[in-house]
């Protein structure tokens, strides 16, 4: 997301992905980069901060629910499989604030 698409607000809305590997690379293992050591630390230290900002909110919504995982991780441990109403009971258990939605089982 930042290296490709360049949407961070402290590097800018720039790409610093080159997009045209010489003949003998593939674009996989081997990228000329064309930007400086410095934008490239710049580059990871926003990857970073997005990284750690993501895992911190996972981190927070699954304590804020531990009581409903571990309801579900007991009912799988009996039955090894939930259908879609049994999982509908678990969300329902979510806060007002986040409603349960039909995106959250398929």
């Amino acid at each position: 997301m930042v290296l490709r698409f360049g949407m961070t607000q402290e590097l800018g809305f720039v790409s610093y992905e080159d997009s045209t590997p010489t003949m003998l690379e593939t674009k996989e293992l081997f990228t000329q980069k064309n930007y400086s050591d410095e934008t490239a630390k710049e580059i990871d230290e926003c990857v970073k901060r997005l990284l750690m900002s993501a895992y911190l909110k996972a981190y927070d919504f699954l304590k804020g629910h531990q009581n409903i995982l571990e309801k579900a991780s007991e009912a799988l441990i009996v039955r090894e499989k939930l259908n879609e109403e049994e999982l509908k009971v678990f969300f329902a258990e979510l806060d007002n604030d986040q409603p349960f939605e039909e995106s959250h089982i398929h």
